[in-house]
């Protein structure tokens, strides 16, 4: 009888142990400090070159604790830059002014990262291809999703390949039917699709981009520039890069994601602005259309994925209940392997006896 009781009574202690070792953990001994100190300090990337009055470049700056931990300081990070007249920062992004060169100084306490810059052709607003630079924008703002003109029917007459998977056949559908009274080469800001998408007409979908965004930007200066296809053989999208690619955060905490596309002429380009963030667990982290995630006071695991032109990639976020520079020092004075181990007992909600060091087994008997 009482053999066969055990596994139950087992399965009964989990929540207990649980608690246990969060009570270890989290004890005055642990405690982490108000700040965690930082030792080093990284910027990505190493180096920013811009190419055209419309390209940026988000900034992602990470600290690397003691214990080892990761840490977004993009915003709590002192930027400047060395020349004002080349290059300025907005929110953490690098943004070209005229041609030349300078570079930016990034400082956290006594820490300091610089990272050189290089603007060309600012003068000139590069050519609007209308797959890579306007498609990922009816996705971003869900004009081509599966509820508005993405759907098989499409909306009022007009109609989008879902998600946009054939440039080609949108391209079509923008300019060439309904006798192509959705756009007006002649008058490219009274074109229909213009007025909708701003609000500045009735659209059931309502206001879709504000006027003065670079958003916008990049959908006007298609328009004024005749609305091209895109130059043959133009180089196109084969993969997207995502910085980082998981994290652990504690409560409240922000990430920055950096979005990179890389072309098949083997350039590189940042979407970060450009690409559609979703999460599957919006309770414990959120992300805006900059990529910039929010965790809440929730703790639990969430993946965010990052859409651009049809290529996916994730990011996946880990929310303890503790906070993990107590979690460090305990591993650290114990067993390393402690460490991821804690954390997903604390984010699954339960633990098993035999996954402890033999140190700590004696906890089963409480």
């Amino acid at each position: 009888m009482l053999i066969a009781a055990r596994p139950a009574i087992a399965d009964r202690r989990l929540p207990l142990l649980a608690l246990a070792v969060v009570a270890v953990l989290t004890s005055a001994a642990y405690a982490e400090p108000a700040g965690p100190a930082v030792e080093s300090l990284t910027v990505e990337p190493a180096a920013v070159a811009l190419h055209g009055s419309n390209r940026q470049q988000q900034l992602l700056a990470t600290g690397t604790t003691r214990g080892g931990r990761s840490i977004d300081l993009t915003r709590a990070c002192t930027l400047t830059t060395s020349d004002t007249a080349v290059a300025v920062i907005v929110d953490g992004r690098v943004v070209g002014v005229r041609d030349g060169v300078t570079e930016i100084r990034v400082t956290y306490g006594s820490l300091t990262a610089v990272v050189p810059v290089r603007v060309r052709n600012f003068v000139s607003y590069p050519p609007v291809d209308f797959a890579t630079d306007l498609v990922p924008l009816f996705s971003k703002h869900g004009c081509n999703g599966g509820g508005c003109h993405g759907k098989a029917s499409g909306q009022n007459g007009f109609r989008l390949s879902v998600f946009g998977f054939d440039p080609a056949a949108d391209f079509d559908a923008l300019v060439k039917e309904a006798r192509g009274r959705r756009v007006f080469a002649s008058a490219p800001e009274r074109s229909l699709v213009w007025l909708k998408a701003t609000g500045q007409v009735a659209h059931g979908g309502g206001r879709r981009v504000a006027a003065d965004t670079a958003d916008a930007e990049v959908f006007r200066q298609w328009l004024t520039q005749g609305m091209p296809a895109g130059a043959a053989g133009a180089a196109h999208v084969i993969e997207i890069r995502v910085l980082p690619t998981e994290r652990i955060l504690g409560l409240k905490a922000e990430q920055q994601i950096v979005t990179t596309a890389v072309f098949s002429d083997g350039s590189l380009r940042d979407v970060t602005a450009a690409a559609a963030y979703t999460t599957n667990a919006s309770h414990i982290a959120e992300a805006d259309a900059r990529g910039r995630v929010r965790t809440g006071t929730v703790s639990g695991e969430a993946a965010v994925t990052v859409q651009y032109m049809g290529h996916v990639a994730a990011v996946r976020f880990q929310v303890p209940a503790v906070q993990l520079e107590a979690m460090k020092t305990a591993a650290s004075s114990a067993n390393l392997t402690l460490l991821r181990w804690a954390s997903e007992a604390l984010t699954a909600g339960c633990l098993s006896p035999d996954s402890l060091p033999s140190r700590y087994r004696a906890l089963t008997d409480l």
